[in-house]
């Protein structure tokens, strides 16, 4: 039976989510099955604001600093995260595809990480972001040795969306009532990444 999803306050009616641990397999489906793309190779990110016809083909009128992406990690599943993205615009915005993420280190600098786009829940499909609203991706990470040169050590994790320009605010989301600079030790040794696409809802977001 599936474990809980744990999704950060800022969606209504569901808790937060905690440190690094993980949940149990989702049920593999067909798209699940598809090659995957790499490093972000996935499908085309193109993205519309929502709600103009005339807008179709033209470039996004959304910008990336009116979105709150939140880094859920699963109490359940070592590594896993649940990635909510919320709108905080006034207007709907129409996303396609996977993020880019990064890391930023303790001064702040961002660290290139080597992440794996897979097509979990599906294939990259619309999905429009109303004002308010949040949409979902899974995210595993799979962790190393701090000792090994090969693992890059951050301590915050920051997120590009598909197809729209500016940076969101990023924050890992413990679900102990501590924000992520007040953890023992907040830093994730990361050896690689693997990056789920956007979905409208966290069902069967999170990757096996």
């Amino acid at each position: 039976m599936p474990k809980p999803i744990r999704i950060l306050g800022a969606v209504a009616g569901l808790c937060t989510a905690a440190a690094l641990s993980a949940a149990c397999s989702q049920p593999a489906t067909d798209a699940q099955s598809a090659t995957a793309g790499s490093d972000h190779s996935g499908a085309a990110n193109a993205a519309t604001s929502g709600g103009d016809e005339e807008g179709a083909g033209k470039a996004s009128a959304c910008n990336g600093g009116e979105f709150k992406v939140d880094f859920n990690v699963q109490p359940q599943q070592p590594g896993g995260f649940l990635v909510a993205v919320t709108n905080k615009s006034d207007q709907p915005c129409t996303v396609n595809g996977w993020m880019k993420v990064k890391g930023t280190d303790m001064k702040g600098d961002s660290v290139d990480l080597p992440v794996h786009d897979v097509p979990v829940p599906g294939a990259p499909t619309d999905v429009t972001i109303k004002p308010g609203e949040t949409a979902f991706a899974g995210m595993k990470v799979e962790t190393g040795s701090k000792a090994d040169p090969n693992t890059k050590v951050v301590s915050g994790l920051e997120a590009q969306l598909p197809g729209i320009p500016g940076e969101p605010n990023s924050t890992i989301v413990p679900d102990d009532g501590k924000t992520w600079q007040e953890q023992p030790d907040p830093t994730i040794p990361v050896k690689s990444v693997e990056l789920g696409t956007l979905q409208p809802t966290p069902q069967g977001a999170l990757l096996p």
